[in-house]
């Protein structure tokens, strides 16, 4: 593994996690500027301005999530409100990121899921990117195992599921999911954002049961914090498909 890439001075280095999260904004942006859906929807600068939203909402959403958590799970959530603790929830962050959004885009007047529908097309391929910073970094590891893909993070630990790059291809498939099959259907407003909060969902899920740091719920049973997580976000993406497939049938029969 190789969490720091270099040392810069005294308690500063440049992180690997950090890297590929920037990495993986600027792919994104490149590619969601790129779309021509995109130019007669948000000009660059009300993107940016709406980019800076969501990256502080990320921070604080990941971070508070992380904190509920840990609080649910009897940690003392004191040393939890310290950033060189670590500790961030992705599933966290995306709620946040999805609010804040859609606030802001309301408050700009533009259209919040059209511009949201072309966001999620490409938002699979950002969270690709940060997994392997996970990777890199040696966090969300997996449960030990003896398959000859199993890597070390520790010199002498046991070999690990390197669960980073499942969820890396996992969120690669959806990616071309979500570009090579729903973007050319052009579905109506919102159904692309719902199809994408269900497939993120079920990977998270999916992915879940191969984890070696899974946290659970005080009662709960077979499922960890994050995967009850996830199934409410599924059944809530499910939810609103059917709804908004239905407002839009109706409308349209009107």
């Amino acid at each position: 593994m190789y969490p720091e890439l270099f040392h810069c001075w005294g308690p500063f280095s440049i992180q690997s996690y950090g890297v590929m999260i920037v990495l993986g904004i600027l792919v994104f942006s490149w590619a969601f500027l790129s779309d021509s859906r995109t130019h007669s929807l948000i000009t660059a600068k009300q993107y940016f301005d709406t980019l800076s939203v969501a990256i502080i909402a990320a921070l604080v959403g990941g971070r508070f999530f992380n904190i509920l958590l840990q609080s649910a799970h009897g940690a003392d959530i004191g040393p939890w409100w310290a950033p060189w603790t670590g500790g961030f929830s992705i599933l966290g962050a995306f709620i946040a990121i999805i609010i804040a959004v859609f606030v802001y885009l309301y408050y700009l007047k533009l259209p919040m899921l059209r511009i949201l529908d072309v966001a999620a097309t490409y938002g699979a391929l950002l969270q690709a990117i940060a997994r392997i910073g996970c990777f890199l970094a040696g966090c969300c590891y997996g449960l030990p195992t003896t398959a000859w893909f199993g890597i070390r993070i520790l010199e002498g630990a046991s070999h690990l599921h390197p669960t980073q790059l499942y969820s890396a291809a996992a969120l690669v498939s959806i990616f071309c999911i979500m570009y090579f099959l729903i973007r050319p259907l052009r579905l109506s407003s919102g159904m692309p954002l719902c199809i994408y909060g269900a497939l993120m969902s079920l990977e998270r899920f999916s992915i879940d049961f191969f984890r070696g740091d899974r946290e659970f719920f005080e009662g709960a049973l077979l499922f960890s914090s994050s995967q009850w997580i996830a199934l409410s976000l599924f059944a809530i993406s499910v939810i609103l498909l059917i709804i908004l497939s239905w407002y839009h049938q109706r409308h349209r029969a009107a």
